[in-house]
């Protein structure tokens, strides 16, 4: 990590979680993601998020600082462990949410290895896992020290009759339709169609509560050229709010608009009850404390339409170049009918009755 600094785009997060909400945003927007945690205590902390990435076929590279090579068949127990001199937990946790998982322990087929993990990575838009010993890096092999190959992914091909068929059938289905709606899910980004699609409405499976600030933090770190907006839940910012401080860091000039709404009210529409709701922060000054007034960065709280516009404005005018953070104080029922239509459904389906057995 320390000698490739200076030729990756790096940001540093406070939470384990986060990192990998990180990897999951700079991924949606350049391709691929990565992220590197430490043994064990960060691998586990980090497997919700790349769980996330796997179910929404995000190709990040997950690596983790593994044993020292020494460690490993000496039955010590180590710190970082579960206190078992047998240090694969964390790679059989990982299994079921990468498609490839790698432990480089000696560097006779690190190079072997780490290519074939960033391969099926790629060529299946997958979460991969790589362990690295933590006294390997550093050293020189005659295999890291080749020129760069070219690498190339043989493209997939489509059955060009089964997709004539399937074409027909969709839109046969679609033409009797009274008002259609076309839901594109993350499998429109594995076959590169986002563009051909140009206007959908993205179906998230995985739902992480927290995911959408740490998402932010990658996204806007994978286009600096751009400026990029998010709209945040205050139960969702409650989670990963420490993202915020990275942000500052990385001198980003994202608007953020904080729904302060009193609880998960997504949660309420599926199942209402008191622990969704959650205890008011001073959100705007929060913000400004983790600044602590050492970047660019400007907060305000708005509970009208009027005042809205002129925070809007004022965003994207005198503030522009820097953080904005813009709270927005909302009634806990004011939402839309879509989600309360969507809350019943999953409501409905998650109090189905068992089958008979």
């Amino acid at each position: 990590m320390d000698t490739a600094l200076g030729s990756i785009d790096f940001s540093q997060n406070n939470d384990k979680d986060s990192v990998g909400y990180a990897a999951d945003g700079y991924a949606r927007a350049r391709g691929v993601g990565a992220c590197v945690v430490t043994f064990t205590v960060g691998g586990l902390s980090i497997i919700n998020a790349i769980a996330g990435a796997y179910s929404e076929n995000l190709p990040v590279i997950c690596i983790v600082g593994g044993p020292n090579t020494n460690d490993y068949g000496s039955n010590r127990i180590l710190h970082h462990t579960i206190g078992l001199s047998d240090f694969s937990q964390e790679l059989r946790c990982f299994q079921p949410v990468t498609c490839f998982q790698a432990v480089v322990n000696n560097l006779e087929d690190a190079h072997e290895l780490i290519d074939r993990a960033i391969a099926t990575a790629l060529k299946e838009s997958k979460p991969v896992y790589i362990s690295i010993s933590c006294n390997l890096p550093g050293i020189p092999h005659p295999t890291f020290i080749r020129e760069p190959i070219p690498f190339a992914l043989t493209p997939r091909l489509s059955n060009k009759m089964g997709l004539e068929a399937a074409v027909e059938a969709a839109a046969a289905f679609l033409n009797k339709a009274v008002k259609p709606v076309m839901v594109g899910g993350p499998k429109l980004r594995v076959s590169k169609a986002c563009d051909a699609f140009v206007e959908y409405e993205f179906q998230m499976q995985y739902g992480s509560i927290g995911w959408s600030v740490g998402a932010t933090l990658g996204y806007a770190q994978s286009v600096p050229h751009k400026r990029v907006i998010s709209c945040i839940g205050d139960g969702s910012f409650q989670v990963t709010a420490q993202d915020i401080s990275t942000m500052l860091r990385c001198a980003q000039n994202t608007i953020i608009f904080l729904i302060n709404n009193g609880g998960y009210t997504i949660e309420v529409e599926i199942h209402d009850g008191p622990y969704n709701v959650i205890h008011n922060w001073d959100y705007t000054g929060l913000v400004d404390a983790i600044n602590n007034g050492q970047c660019k960065c400007w907060t305000t709280k708005v509970r009208t339409e009027e005042e809205l516009i002129e925070a809007i404005e004022t965003a994207e005018g005198e503030k522009k170049d820097c953080l904005c953070f813009i709270e927005i104080f909302v009634h806990k029922d004011d939402t839309s009918k879509e989600l309360l239509e969507w809350g019943s459904r999953v409501s409905a389906a998650n109090s189905r009755p068992p089958n008979p057995q």
